[in-house]
């Protein structure tokens, strides 16, 4: 049988551990989902969610991981590339909370046509979580 975790769960399950993610925009979108879900405390529905009460909800913090078209932080808010993104979504998942603190870095690049270059194309992130039950490392 598969154990479901609590959020409190995951944070007693990663306490005092280094998580490392490395791979294409697939990983992510799970290292950006598992962030998110410590700081929200749930997990994010976005366009692979299918609710039939709500079957156009999409939570304001998929922009983390659907940085062009829906789930904007503002309604408003147009693609204006990258860089803006990389840092607003490294700002989205900051907290400093009284119960927990996380805190990240984005040492991230890309040219700003959006076109990928291995060679000048990079994205390393990096965040510190502490909680009542330890440090853990993303």
């Amino acid at each position: 049988m598969i154990q479901h975790y609590t959020h409190e769960g995951y944070d007693k399950c990663l306490a005092e551990k280094t998580i490392v993610f490395i791979g294409d925009s697939r990983v992510r979108y799970q290292f950006m989902n598992l962030a998110a879900f410590l700081k929200f405390k749930r997990f994010m529905k976005c366009d692979d969610y299918i609710n039939i009460n709500q079957p156009t909800h999409y939570d304001p913090e998929c922009y983390l991981i659907d940085h062009k078209n829906r789930g904007q932080l503002d309604q408003k808010m147009e693609w204006r590339g990258w860089t803006p993104w990389y840092k607003q979504s490294t700002i989205l998942l900051d907290s400093n909370e009284v119960e927990y603190q996380q805190s990240g870095l984005c040492d991230c690049f890309r040219l700003p046509s959006g076109r990928v270059n291995p060679k000048q194309t990079y994205e390393n992130r990096y965040i510190k979580r502490f909680t009542r039950f330890g440090e853990t490392n993303l």
